[in-house]
């Protein structure tokens, strides 16, 4: 499996959430405002070890399995788009997001409040960061935490993919 292969896995897992029997126009449109984003991404790949000096404090990093946690990543991904419209589409699609493999969500928090989100798609020995929401400066941080969480390293054999 190629990055190409693993983002697109990762989008076609994303999309599928509204492909269903009554989908609401809400979140159909929010999915071609997301696919209009995903298609001026690029990917690159982490290489370990590098200018990360400070941790991302693991014990504030949480998996996203309820679904109040899901809003909370939808509102923070939002925040990605000027436009308040397409903001609340974004709210409007992501939200609809059923917790299955091979995707997982996560949040990272500080004092008490969300300030990091990421998607993470692991597949084939290939593990895939995307749609990542940081503090200015904080995105490695944050993904060196998910690494040391999530306890998976960028080696020959399973190297990992930043999309953003």
């Amino acid at each position: 499996m190629s990055q190409d292969n693993i983002v697109h896995t990762k989008n076609q897992w994303l999309y599928s959430h509204v492909e269903v029997n009554y989908p609401t126009k809400e979140s159909l449109a929010g999915r071609a405002v997301y696919q209009s984003s995903a298609a001026t991404r690029t990917c690159r790949r982490l290489i370990e070890g590098g200018a990360v000096s400070k941790d991302f404090d693991v014990s504030n990093i949480y998996h996203v399995d309820f679904h109040r946690l899901t809003i909370a990543f939808a509102l923070l991904q939002s925040k990605q788009w000027s436009d308040p419209e397409e903001s609340a589409l974004i709210v409007e699609f992501l939200s609809q997001i059923i917790y299955s493999e091979p995707c997982r969500l996560f949040l990272g928090y500080e004092a008490g409040e969300t300030i990091a989100a990421a998607i993470v798609t692991q597949q084939d020995n290939i593990t895939l960061f995307s749609d990542i929401v940081a503090p200015e400066g904080r995105a490695d941080v944050f993904i060196h935490g998910l690494c040391t969480k999530l306890n998976i390293q960028d080696t020959g054999q399973t190297p990992i993919f930043i999309e953003s």
